[in-house]
């Protein structure tokens, strides 16, 4: 009977031990299937990837041809990280320098447009704060500081350019707050909608803003998005004109996500702008943290309810979420000595038109929830990947943020 017993034990430690060596060694499983492909990688890395730095982006640094070729140009994003607001800056004045981009068809309703406009053309903070507040109040990751400090620098940028070069916010998206929108009515322009100057851009927002007004309050955000930018499109002057806008993620690819078919999928097919909408897509690799609702998170939450949680969320670690081909990227950040990295995804020679690099991801996460998945390669669904690393999460607008990792905020304070 002992060693019955001492046999049971035996082979459930030898079980235990090969569980636990699965455990540790399955999620560097695909990190090896990537070391032994690099070889294609790593020429096309050296060949097309430009390394720079957000705090002096070198001025011969160009984006790809298509990108200058397209009407309307998209910048994707994960919501929550700093260094996106920077980038996001940089795309405007390069698009503005290099092609003339002025309309900001952004991610936000006609109300929220109306309101920025008010900030960054009159000088008027009061209802852009009124639009901070709101989304502080409802944890939102757009309510944060660095994105009103992207206004002020914004605002700064337009004093020195004439009228007909200003930055201008058109907003495109669902009605959050029926009130607020009523009240920026009173901002509205009295004139015809329209690209003649810039009386005539701002009251597309007026057009819009009357439009989503008449609309149900419990249609999709699609439903609101579509017809408002099919409304731009049939104004006189809308196909001499070029656009550019921040959005997530998902909305920037041009093929479909898990079956869906996204924003810039859906416009490659509208009139007006087929064929002719460019995503640059972003991705935050390495000591990498993120400001998310509390909400949004079945667990980590601050010991005193605070309203966000500021966590690591680089997409380089092998057992929580690892982008394939995350290590050439590194490697080649490492190589140039800088922590933003611009990789065209179809130029001669891109290993990046088949295949799981810059597309799928591994790690335990994965395993546990729903993976974004893009459903064709890199070389499809984007123009280039502007990889970053070392980025401090956002600040809140408002609220509290408990820091999950205790890193976070250190890094803040740099």
């Amino acid at each position: 009977m002992g060693k019955i017993v001492l046999s049971v034990f035996k082979w459930a430690a030898i079980t235990l031990v090969l569980v636990i060596a699965a455990v540790i060694s399955l999620p560097w499983l695909p990190v090896m299937q990537d070391s032994l492909s690099a070889g294609k990688s790593t020429r096309y890395l050296n060949e097309y990837a430009y390394g720079f730095n957000l705090d002096d982006v070198p001025p011969d640094l160009s984006l790809p041809e298509s990108v200058y070729e397209a009407r309307f140009v998209m910048l994707s994003e994960i919501h929550g990280f700093e260094k996106l607001q920077d980038l996001d800056l940089w795309m405007v004045q390069h698009l503005a320098a290099r092609k003339g981009t002025r309309i900001y068809l952004g991610e936000l309703s006609p109300a929220q447009a109306i309101a920025f406009n008010r900030m960054i053309l009159d000088g008027d903070e009061t209802a852009a704060r009124q639009v901070f507040d709101s989304w502080a109040s409802a944890s939102a990751q757009w309510g944060n500081k660095n994105f009103f400090r992207k206004l002020r620098l914004l605002q700064s940028y337009n004093d020195n350019l004439p009228d007909d070069q200003k930055i201008v916010f058109v907003g495109v998206d669902k009605l959050n707050d029926p009130a607020f929108a009523k009240r920026m009515k009173a901002f509205a322009s009295a004139a015809t909608p329209g690209f003649d100057d810039l009386a005539s851009l701002r009251a597309i927002n007026t057009a819009l803003l009357d439009d989503a007004l008449g609309r149900d309050e419990d249609a999709s955000r699609y439903a609101n998005i579509i017809p408002n930018i099919e409304t731009i499109m049939q104004l006189p002057g809308a196909g001499f004109e070029s656009y550019y806008a921040l959005w997530g993620l998902f909305h920037g690819s041009k093929q479909p996500v898990n079956g869906f078919e996204p924003l810039a999928m859906r416009l490659n097919k509208m009139e007006g702008l087929k064929g002719k909408v460019a995503t640059v897509t972003s991705v935050c690799l390495e000591d990498c943290f993120n400001m998310m609702p509390r909400t949004a998170l079945p667990a980590f939450h601050g010991p005193n309810g605070e309203a966000y949680t500021l966590l690591p969320m680089g997409m380089d670690n092998p057992y929580m979420r690892r982008m394939r081909g995350a290590g050439e990227i590194l490697k080649a950040m490492d190589d140039r000595g800088a922590d933003t990295l611009l990789v065209p995804t179809d130029a001669e020679g891109t290993p990046y038109d088949k295949g799981p690099k810059l597309r799928a991801t591994s790690g335990y996460i994965d395993m546990v929830m729903p993976a974004f998945v893009y459903d064709a390669p890199p070389a499809e669904f984007t123009d280039a990947i502007i990889f970053l690393r070392n980025s401090r999460a956002l600040e809140p607008w408002a609220g509290e943020a408990y820091d999950v990792s205790g890193q976070a905020l250190a890094l803040s304070e740099d």
